[in-house]
């Protein structure tokens, strides 16, 4: 077994490595991969400093974050006589001006798509949605205020990502439950949730992000009544309906394989005019179905969402890539990798790069999928290079 050592972690203020600055109080520190008993929140003391113990050795990726302050993020491994790391954060800045090279106009242009077929527009000009998994960023929120938010979403906007729009869930049971320990994420278990749900919204438009938002994943697990989900729906519309910033609705999360995300018999959308789809990672041609339960378009009209496992109605298909890279479609196609990155340990820079080329020709949008996203936590070196790589492709030339 290793010798046990103190890892010691500095965190102070300053704008270079040459200048240490001022210690700050209150930093967070996230210590992971391998799992690691110090208590999720640790924090630093009024000098800035944390120690904790670990084995001599190993490898530990630290995350550093605090409010009103950039984040870094490291990789230490402890000698066996312990270990300091510095951690220098820099003050947080106004987010810059967009969301970087590659197809889309820059951000001045922010402001409500148009869905027209199979190609969405902006301004009149062809766009293209570059998106992340962020499943939970309202929980974050509620859990542990609006700006904790803000590490994750920098890491997104920022080189060489450049993502210009967060898939993120009103509801959750699953993820909330086995990745955190929390509770679910429904408007009954936390009082602020109708409060904090439009300031994340604005939070977002300040920063031009669009919002893919899943309304009803674990929906059974959480209220099977039609008419409390006729109830919630109707709130979320009279928030969104108006909105710039919304990208799009997705009812139903992988209904095609999932029951208790199904919404009940009785659930209606009623009118509402912005783009939506029924449900997500799904095909409709058994060609291209690779594991997945094929779904037929059903082809109803805007406000009819028949809910069983089967039907697939809307503007918007959601598929992964792995099993559709070849679907057409007259409606807008967002389509993603097949897998979640970082799942088991599972990191492929190589097979992301490959997906996120394909994803660039004849859909309206893609969507990042991996472990560290739908927590909405920073990414570890080795999900960034997948990140690095599936974003690479879509902001570079399409070859």
């Amino acid at each position: 077994m290793a010798n046990k050592v103190s890892m010691q972690i500095w965190v102070s203020d300053g704008p270079s490595l040459d200048d240490m600055g001022a210690p700050i109080e209150g930093a967070k520190i996230d210590v992971f991969e391998p799992d690691f008993p110090a208590p999720e929140d640790a924090t630093t003391n009024s000098d800035g400093f944390w120690s904790t113990s670990v084995d001599a050795g190993r490898k530990y990726n630290v995350e550093v974050h605090a409010d009103g302050y950039g984040s870094v993020s490291r990789q230490l491994s402890p000698p066996t006589d312990g270990t300091t790391g510095r951690f220098l954060l820099p003050k947080k800045e106004t987010p810059g001006p967009g969301p970087g090279p590659g197809p889309n106009p820059p951000s001045s242009d922010f402001g409500r798509i148009e869905l027209q077929g199979n190609q969405i527009k902006l301004n009149g000009r062809e766009f293209f949605m570059k998106g992340t998994d962020g499943f939970l960023l309202l929980q974050w929120a509620l859990e542990k205020g609006l700006d904790s938010i803000d590490p994750f979403l920098d890491q997104m906007q920022a080189a060489p990502l450049f993502a210009n729009m967060i898939r993120w869930w009103t509801m959750c049971v699953n993820v909330s439950a086995n990745e955190f320990g929390w509770k679910a994420l429904s408007p009954q278990n936390y009082p602020e949730y109708w409060n904090m749900a439009p300031r994340v919204l604005d939070k977002l438009r300040r920063r031009k992000l669009w919002s893919y938002l899943g309304i009803f994943p674990d929906v059974q697990l959480i209220n099977g009544s039609a008419d409390w989900q006729n109830a919630h729906w109707d709130q979320w519309k009279n928030i969104i309906q108006d909105r710039d910033e919304l990208f799009a609705v997705e009812f139903q999360n992988e209904a095609a394989s999932k029951s208790f995300n199904c919404v009940s018999p009785g659930f209606r959308i009623g009118g509402f005019n912005r783009p939506w789809c029924g449900t997500s990672y799904s095909t409709d041609d058994p060609a291209y179905s690779s594991g997945t339960i094929p779904q037929r378009d059903m082809g109803g009209p805007l406000g009819d969402l028949h809910a069983t496992r089967s039907s697939y109605t809307g503007q918007i298909l959601d598929s992964t890539a792995v099993n559709n890279i070849y679907y057409k479609s007259n409606k807008g196609l967002i389509q993603g990798e097949g897998d979640r990155l970082g799942w088991r340990g599972r990191h492929d820079p190589r097979y992301a790069g490959l997906i996120g080329n394909a994803c660039r020709v004849g859909n309206v949008g893609t969507v990042f999928h991996s472990m560290r996203g739908e927590r909405c936590e920073l990414f570890d070196p080795e999900t960034m290079q997948d990140a690095t790589a599936y974003f690479g492709a879509l902001n570079g030339p399409i070859s």
